[in-house]
């Protein structure tokens, strides 16, 4: 019965300490991965946002050209003859 309540504690105790050095490591890398204020210019801001509005544009773009591809391949599809999705089944 003693060596079940010594292992208890024992295994209680790792799991807080575990628990504790998790959240100061996690607490760490959050602070490190904060940019200080002093080093975002409004000049940054501003390269961020460009560079976010091309990337926005470029997927606009190609989204677009999907959707004229789709409404190619449908127009394709629904016209009756050979290539057409109204293909007649052999006898």
């Amino acid at each position: 019965m003693d060596l079940v309540v010594v292992f208890g504690s024992v295994i209680v105790m790792v799991t807080i300490l575990g628990g504790m050095t998790l959240s100061g490591v996690r607490y760490w890398v959050r602070a490190k991965a904060k940019l200080p204020a002093d080093e975002v210019t409004p000049a940054l801001q501003d390269a961020i946002h460009d560079e976010i509005d091309r990337a926005l544009a470029a997927r606009d773009s190609e989204l677009a050209e999907i959707h004229e591809r789709l409404d190619f391949a449908e127009r394709l599809l629904s016209r009756p003859g050979p290539g057409g999705g109204d293909k007649a089944e052999p006898k």
